[in-house]
């Protein structure tokens, strides 16, 4: 269980939907230290 609330995969939409199928396609899936930044996508796209 998480301490930090992050934004599934099957959850996402928009850009974070996007990023999360980029990361996905480049990696084997998302990583839960990406996942944390689902809550502020503009941050995920600035780490990766």
């Amino acid at each position: 269980m998480a301490w930090i609330d992050t934004i599934n995969e099957r959850d996402a939409d928009g850009s974070l939907k996007d990023q999360y199928a980029k990361l996905k396609d480049s990696r084997s899936g998302v990583d839960n230290i990406l996942k944390i930044h689902s809550l502020n996508p503009e941050s995920l796209d600035a780490h990766v």
